[in-house]
């Protein structure tokens, strides 16, 4: 449709005068190939509404004040019983936003359905800026489009919360950035088995962040997180197999809880402050864990269900903890301390397992329980420093079980060490 030149006339007639400090615009087109422009400047109250139906439409939202508020519709809709399914959605939008108290949704989704294939559509882009805020909001919402979908979220301020959601997707990326205090970020990228390579990454640069991740179905999806303050919280959960989680946290008391379900998937996590928790739960096979905590006080408890997992975990600080857990066959720990008051527990079932644990101060304790196989469990200890304490427990069944042995290393003055073999 021939409204672009009058949609936007209208726009900037209705934004730009300062008097009118409440203004609105609402616009409503159909048809493909639009482009819309509004600018709002200089009041507060003020509020925008876009909608666009069909495809490869354009909008361009921008405000400057206090209490503003911006909504963006870009939707497809189709009968699917009809024998043609050409539309595809492909919208751009983007919303920027300066001042307090600002509210930004933008919606993108297209529901041509064909049997063979699914939800059909491809390559949207949504783009949500807010800076100098406090309590602002930004949501972007994308479905039922399945190729190449983009959404990202910037903010600055205080408070703030940023959602993306994309359901029904395939090879989508969301990016949520926060610089400020006590901010909120959620990515849910929620589809189904035939959808996969979904990619969700969250920046936070502040105090008392909390991020959380939810890609729930389907395989090869990848999830980063970093958070530069104190007291940050991460939480991303994971569902399928052959998926990524990278976790950096850069500041004390921040904590990490990870789920995994599948098999084929990794975990990195670096823990850079004093106090931090690490909780992380892989069910499936042939999975990986490194884990590395830089400071005192930190916690770590793994839990992984399956054979062929591998565990490596480095605490550098002072009263450390690792509780490490494998439940299967075939899977390595590998385990260092490296600071006094330490605490290692391991618990190894299945056969063909193997621990090996480093602990270079004084007044470290180490606990050791494997069994529940067959064949070839390994238990390596070496311990550094005075007053440590090892106990190990070998339990092996089965009328081929065979090939369990324990290495035990001790230097320092009033150091014990108990092994019991069965």
């Amino acid at each position: 449709m021939k409204i672009k030149a009058l949609v936007l006339a209208i726009s900037m007639v209705l934004c730009t005068t300062a008097v009118w400090a409440d203004n609105r615009v609402t616009t409503d087109t159909s048809g493909n190939n639009n482009t819309i422009t509004t600018a709002q400047q200089g009041g507060d109250g003020n509020t925008t509404s876009v909608t666009q139906a069909s495809d490869n439409n354009q909008s361009t939202t921008s405000q400057t004040g206090n209490n503003n508020m911006a909504s963006v519709t870009q939707h497809n809709y189709y009968d699917y019983w009809s024998s043609w399914y050409g539309n595809d959605g492909s919208g751009l939008t983007a919303i920027s936003q300066v001042g307090d108290n600002n509210s930004a949704t933008i919606y993108q989704g297209n529901g041509t359905y064909q049997v063979a294939y699914g939800y059909l559509g491809n390559q949207s882009t949504a783009t949500i800026n807010q800076l100098s805020s406090s309590n602002s909001v930004a949501n972007i919402i994308q479905f039922y489009q399945l190729g190449t979908n983009l959404a990202a979220i910037n903010q600055t301020g205080i408070a703030n919360t940023a959602n993306v959601t994309q359901g029904y997707g395939s090879d989508d990326s969301a990016s949520i950035s926060q610089e400020g205090i006590s901010n909120t970020a959620t990515i849910t990228q929620d589809t189904d088995s035939k959808n996969n390579g979904n990619i969700a990454s969250i920046n936070q640069y502040g105090n008392s962040d909390s991020a959380s991740i939810s890609q729930t179905y389907g395989a090869y999806h990848s999830a980063s997180v970093t958070q530069s303050g104190w007291s940050d919280t991460t939480a991303i959960v994971q569902g399928g197999g052959y998926q990524a989680v990278t976790l950096d946290q850069k500041n004390d008391n921040s904590t990490a809880t990870i789920n995994q379900n599948g098999g084929y998937n990794s975990v990195s996590v670096n823990q850079g402050g004093m106090s931090d928790t690490t909780t992380i739960a892989q069910g499936g096979g042939y999975q990986g864990i490194t884990l590395d905590q830089a400071n005192d006080n930190s916690t770590a408890t793994i839990t992984q269900n399956g054979s062929y997992n591998s565990v490596r975990v480095t605490q550098n600080g002072m009263s450390d903890t690792a509780t490490i857990t494998q439940k299967g066959g075939f899977s390595g720990i590998t385990l260092d301390q490296e600071n006094n008051n330490s605490t290692a527990t391991i618990t190894q079932n299945g056969g063909y397992n193997n621990a090996a644990v480093t602990q270079s101060g004084m007044s470290d304790t180490a606990t050791i329980v494997q069994g529940g196989g067959n064949y070839d469990i390994v238990t390596v200890l070496n311990q550094t420093g005075d007053n440590n304490s090892a106990t190990i427990n070998q339990n092996i069944y089965g009328s081929s079980a065979f090939n369990y042995s324990t290495n035990v290393t001790q230097s320092g003055s009033g150091n014990t060490a108990t092994v019991s073999q069965q």
